[in-house]
């Protein structure tokens, strides 16, 4: 998995941009004031996320909550631009953060999807699975086992049910955690659990 940096958000905004006011030949150039905007938000999600356990499919979900946030809004600035700050700055990212409706289930079910005919695949490269022993997911598998915010952690902050690791097999959420890894990673789920 890639890890998040700025040609990544530049590359989801523009994308989103482009769907989102129908206008294909639209180039996302940062100005300075932007860039520092990416780089705190940047700073923000490596800080609150595992960031080698965060990339395309973390953004994709994050942009879908973020423009259907703002769907219905007339959003312009002086020069008739939807602003990314909007998108990325540091409310929309604590808005983000504290809203639990956020979650994959609500993400992936956006009719934003369909009436933008946003297409995942435009965005998101292919990932290859890696066998690990990550002591550290497991340690955040083990601090909330068995709580609704142990579940929550565990979708944000690890790569979700695992056998090899003994507190997914012990916890009361496992076959929750394994419907939301096959829905949102296929191949990882069929690896792992067939």
């Amino acid at each position: 998995m890639k890890r998040i940096d700025r040609d990544m958000v530049v590359r989801f905004y523009e994308y989103f941009y482009k769907k989102k006011f129908n206008s294909p030949k639209y180039k996302f150039k940062p100005s300075d004031r932007v860039e520092k905007i990416i780089n705190t938000f940047l700073t923000l999600i490596h800080k609150y996320y595992n960031s080698n356990l965060v990339g395309e499919d973390f953004l994709w979900s994050y942009f879908i909550y973020q423009f259907n946030y703002w769907r219905n809004a007339e959003l312009t600035t002086v020069y008739g631009k939807f602003r990314i700050e909007l998108i990325i700055g540091r409310k929309a990212l604590q808005r983000y953060r504290e809203d639990r409706n956020n979650l994959m289930w609500t993400s992936e079910r956006s009719e934003i999807i369909t009436f933008y005919k946003l297409k995942k695949s435009d965005l998101i490269t292919v990932n290859r699975v890696a066998d690990y022993n990550d002591s550290y997911e497991e340690s955040i598998k083990n601090k909330f086992l068995n709580t609704d915010r142990g579940f929550y952690t565990c979708i944000e902050n690890t790569t979700l049910y695992n056998p090899k690791h003994k507190a997914c097999l012990l916890c009361d959420y496992r076959n929750s955690c394994k419907l939301v890894l096959k829905e949102k990673f296929l191949n990882i789920y069929k690896k792992r659990c067939q």
